[in-house]
């Protein structure tokens, strides 16, 4: 069940405009505080969360790199060592979410 709070905050959103890119910076800066980090995004899933960071971190802070993929001929880092135990199905089979990025 969704807390009566978020269901609420959710009901007064539907009838209005809102910028999702404003809305991803706010949420990536409000992540960022709360954990420490210099970003944050909001994803899906597990699964999800995986392929974006594995994208972030070939890519690093090239947004060409990261528009080129997933052409990794001018990656440098394109390679992914995983524990065999941890190729499991985290809402998608992560060697395809590997593959994808």
């Amino acid at each position: 069940m969704v807390p009566d709070e978020i269901a609420q905050c959710v009901a007064e959103s539907l009838g209005r405009f809102v910028e999702m890119y404003a809305l991803q910076a706010e949420a990536s800066h409000n992540i960022a505080q709360a954990t420490g980090s210099e970003a944050g995004c909001v994803t899906a899933s597990v699964a999800s969360g995986i392929c974006i960071s594995l994208a972030a971190t070939m890519t690093g802070a090239d947004l060409g790199l990261a528009e080129d993929l997933p052409d990794i001929s001018k990656v440098s880092k394109n390679e992914v060592i995983i524990l065999k135990g941890h190729v499991v199905n985290y809402g998608s089979n992560i060697n395809q979410q590997i593959r994808l990025v």
